[in-house]
Formats: C-alpha cells, structure tokens, sequence
C-alpha cells in the first residue's frame, strides 16, 4: 500500500516539476509584453528567437491595418527566416510562429521613443494576419499588448460583434452615427480615424456645425506625404457614435478621399482603382467607411477575440474632445525633415498669417524637431486655444522665428 505521505510527496514533486515541464513545451497559455505608445500608436517588445534559441529583443509596430508581418532587412538577415526556418518571436511568454512565406521585409520601419525621443529603431511590423487564431488585448492604461490561446480570457466590458478578414486580419464593426449603421474598421496602426470624405460631406451638409475646419493637424495628420490630400480634408468632430451599447461622444474624424495606392492591397491581389477607401476595403472584411483609430482606441483596454469574432471594449479613461486644437499647420515629410504642406481653415480662413507653405518646421519652443518623434511633434503643437507657440522655420535658406497661435478644432 502507497501510505498518505507518499502520495503527498508524489504529489508535490508533480507540482514542481510540471510547470517546469509545461514551460519547456512552450504551453504557456498567454503571455504580455510592454509596449511604448507614442504618435497615438502601440510599439511592442518582442522576444524574436535566432536558430539557436538565443533572443534578440526588438520593438514591433502592432498595425491591424498591415495585412502581412514585416521584418527590417536587417533583421530578417539575422533571424535567418527562410522555408526551413520559419520566424519565432515572443510576447511576453507566448510564442508565435510565421511560415517564412508569410513575412515580408522592408528598410527605415522608423523610429520611437520612451518621452517622444527618437531614440528606439523600430524593426517588425506585427500584423492582424499572424494574430487570427488569438485572443489579443490592447491594454492602453497599462501599456501592455496580451495575446492569449482561445477561451484563455475573459472579456471585460462592452461586448461588440466585428466581422474578421480571415486572410489578413483586419476586423470592422459596426458603427451608428446620425441614426444610421456604418461599417468601419478597428485599426490600431492609425493614429486617428478617418473616413471618406463622401461620407463626411454628406455628414457636414446634414449638420454643418459637426465640420471644424479644412486641412489635417496634429494626430489627423497621419500620413504626412506631399500628395495635398491631407491639406484639403475636413475636420470634423461626431456629436455621438454607437458601437453597440458603447456611446462615444465627441469623436473627432478627418474626412479625407486620395487616391489609391498604385501597389496592390495585399499580395497576390490585383491593382485597385478608385479612392484609398476603395482600396482599404480590400483588405477589410466589407467595405468600409473608414476606420476608428487610436484617437478612439487609447480610452480602452480593448480585447479582440479573433476566433469569436467579438471585441471587448473596458473604457479607461475619457476622450479628449480637445485633441485637435493645434497650431494649423498640416505637415509633409520629405528630404529627412518637415515642411508645412498647408495652412489649415476654420469658418472659411487660414488661421495662420505667418507661416507659409514650404517651410521647414526645424523647433517647436524648444523642441528639435530632428531629435522627435511625430507624436512629440504634434504634442508640441497641441494646446489651449490662443496660446502661442514659438516656432522655428527654415525658408528660402533662412532661419526665422515665427509666433503661431492655438486654434480649437
């Protein structure tokens, strides 16, 4: 006969060594990583693993609107990812695996920064497509990204139905705004929401005060390129937006419509014609209007349970009605720097007098713009309507300070 003591000893050295055991098999059921969020975006450290089991930590851009994971070159090169070795990283103790064949590379990811200092390469981009089998929560009060095993976690908060792109991740909702269902996506790598602007003028024209001014600023001003779309958008800001039994109030939006991009939405698909939205909606699960961005999103801890097609909204905190009362200036990034693309409007005129389109935006006050991240940038910006900002320009091979007032938008 087996006597009560030696049960019990049975017992506790099961309970010492499974874990450990468990732990070597990589079960572990869930796992969370630290994430920087800066430029209203969530920059991830991962855990990537080299061949021989070593670990080269990274940060990662967590961008549910990039259908494919992505690697810097240099990266890429030293994880040695190919057919017989596929990509392994980490979050926290989770451990993901990507078939080479599922992972695209790319040069100058960016960069970010703990106190908006452009102090950290950002080296991966990680995707919705690798994440479709998980439980995922954004945690924006705690800053930590989570990804769980199905039914390891329990939802917490207003539950809201989407609709996933199997294929590439992307998931929608649907959103109520004036009375009327919209579909729009949920999309952690925009840094503010935007819409198409067929949408937003029918919007404005319906209830003109919801329109705050013409020209992209500050997180609206997401991305930063020469092509005048973002100068010539509306500001606009929705008095009340449903998700479900979720009421958001005050949300601001940018109605915008560039074109499509000239490269596929996703890999293997055909070129799109039309609107960006258009071509967005490619890669969505429906045609969307848009998509809600971490102008919304940074509120929450927010859960997306992929396999459930069901998110989890647990608000944080309030949003910011304010979150666009900026110095006027719509920004482009070309030649290593940023220069003033337009001068936003607001009731019909320029709300600037003393800046002018081309110049070189080279110090907010006493920030360097070379030495900041975008989210510090438009940060130096922001501020109580009036109050001034100092701001330091380059124009025509010379250097000039210009005062530059706040505008509520």
């Amino acid at each position: 006969m087996i006597g009560n003591r030696t049960v019990a000893g049975i017992a506790f050295l099961i309970l010492l060594v499974v874990p450990h055991y468990v732990a070597l098999l990589g079960a572990e059921p869930s796992g969370s990583a630290p994430f920087i969020f800066d430029d209203n975006r969530v920059f991830a450290q991962l855990e990537f693993l080299r061949p021989d089991g070593t670990v080269r930590k990274a940060y990662a851009f967590v961008d549910l609107g990039t259908p494919a994971m992505t690697l810097d070159e240099k990266l890429h090169k030293e994880l040695q990812v190919n057919e017989k070795n596929p990509l392994r990283f980490r979050v926290g103790e989770f451990e993901i695996k990507v078939e080479s064949s599922n992972v695209e590379t790319d040069t100058d990811l960016g960069m970010t920064g703990s106190d908006g200092k452009r102090a950290i390469p950002v080296e991966a981009v990680l995707s919705a497509s690798v994440l479709t089998n998980y439980q995922v929560v954004f945690d924006y009060g705690k800053r930590t990204l989570t990804v769980a095993k199905s039914n390891t976690l329990e939802g917490k908060g207003d539950v809201i139905p989407c609709r996933v792109n199997e294929k590439t991740g992307l998931v929608s909702v649907t959103a109520e705004i004036g009375g009327r269902g919209y579909a729009i996506a949920v999309d952690t790598g925009s840094p503010y929401s935007w819409v198409s602007n067929t949408v937003a003028e029918q919007w404005t024209t319906a209830n003109p005060d919801w329109k705050r001014g013409i020209g992209a600023v500050g997180e609206a001003n997401m991305r930063t390129r020469s092509d005048d779309a973002e100068s010539k958008a509306q500001v606009l800001r929705i008095p009340e937006m449903k998700l479900g039994s979720l009421k958001l109030r005050q949300i601001g939006m940018l109605g915008i419509l560039p074109a499509a991009p000239p490269v596929p939405p996703l890999r293997g698909a055909n070129k799109v014609e039309g609107s960006f939205f258009d071509w967005y909606s490619k890669k969505a699960p429906e045609p969307v209007i848009g998509w809600l961005g971490g102008n919304v999103l940074k509120g929450f801890r927010v859960m997306i349970d992929f396999p459930r097609h069901t998110t989890y909204w647990e608000q944080e905190s309030d949003l910011d009605p304010h979150d666009l009362d900026q110095v006027g200036v719509t920004l482009e990034r070309r030649n290593g720097g940023y220069f003033v693309a337009g001068i936003a409007e607001k009731s019909g005129k320029p709300v600037l007098d003393s800046v002018q389109v081309g110049d070189k935006l080279v110090q907010v006050d006493d920030l360097r713009v070379s030495d900041a991240t975008r989210g510090a940038i438009f940060a130096a910006l922001h501020g109580e309507p009036g109050s001034v900002r100092l701001l330091t320009l380059e124009r025509g091979g010379q250097s000039l300070k210009v005062p530059a007032k706040v505008t509520a938008f």
